[in-house]
């Protein structure tokens, strides 16, 4: 498995065989259990935080850090 930035988070899901990477720049990798990647998509702008399946193994959640800046006025 070869990334182009930090990988940041893995998940695996065992309904489907599968393991899913978030990269620090915001790339999400699909990868079967052998290491061979199945496809990826760039879906972030922001670093990502999180990844999760759904029970079902059909969806992935990802999470991105976003920040505001709140001032009293």
């Amino acid at each position: 498995m070869l990334q182009e930035s930090a990988l940041y988070c893995v998940i695996i899901c065992w309904s489907f065989w599968a393991i899913a990477s978030m990269e620090w720049g915001g790339k999400m990798r699909l990868w079967n259990l052998q290491g061979q990647e199945l496809t990826s998509f760039s879906t972030h702008k922001a670093p990502v935080v999180a990844i999760q399946f759904s029970p079902d193994g059909k969806m992935i959640a990802t999470a991105e850090i976003v920040a505001s800046l709140c001032r009293d006025r």
